[in-house]
């Protein structure tokens, strides 16, 4: 077969153009709340929900869609094009592509507001029982707070052994924040001990 007719026509199993042949088309969405997830939470003109991480609510937000269900959606975030008051820089480097934090980019009052409302809506939606959002008891530091974390560990070709919370969106790739020492939620002792163990390993 000639140049001209090389992969023509090839598909996924999707049933979609292979090899980038036709890129989904953007969508705008305003995010209007927070999911268990951490994903942000809009609905499409056809009516149907869509989820993308790293969005907040009141965000109008651009995004291609990467799954698409009868009833639901999910995207990947393109751009922000009119940003919520509820967003802010996240505090992490690696906060782009780690997936151990879900909503350091909203401030930290509306975490705990989207966090009453992800309760109330388990309790409404799912347990059949009405209730409001409750309060959220703030942490007394909104970093370096928790003391149990698990990390993936991944071997690189030279060996050396790289720590991490797995990759935003996937379970198959590791991001390490600088083999776990410098990042943001582990407290006490814990960045010291991921250092020592990812030395020895």
């Amino acid at each position: 077969m000639g140049e001209r007719g090389k992969g023509k026509g090839r598909r996924t199993r999707s049933g979609r153009p292979a090899g980038g042949e036709r890129r989904p088309p953007a969508l705008q969405v305003r995010i209007e709340s927070i999911a268990a997830g951490g994903e942000g939470v809009g609905h499409l003109p056809d009516g149907r929900v869509v989820f993308a991480h790293r969005t907040a609510p009141g965000d109008l937000a651009q995004v291609i869609l990467t799954q698409r269900h009868e009833r639901w959606t999910r995207g990947r975030l393109l751009r922000v094009l009119e940003p919520s008051p509820e967003r802010r820089d996240p505090p992490c480097r690696f906060y782009a592509e780690c997936g151990g934090c879900t909503l350091e980019h909203m401030a930290y009052e509306a975490q705990l507001r989207a966090k009453g409302r992800i309760v109330a809506d388990a309790l409404t939606r799912i347990g059949g029982i009405p209730a409001e959002p409750p309060e959220v008891v703030p942490s007394p530091t909104e970093h370096r707070y928790r003391n149990r974390v698990s990390f993936a560990l991944r071997r690189r070709a030279r060996g050396e052994v790289v720590a991490g919370f797995h990759a935003i969106g996937s379970s198959g790739r590791s991001r390490s924040p600088a083999s776990g020492t410098r990042c943001v939620p582990p407290g006490g002792r814990m960045p010291a001990a991921s250092r020592r163990a990812t030395s020895s390993a």
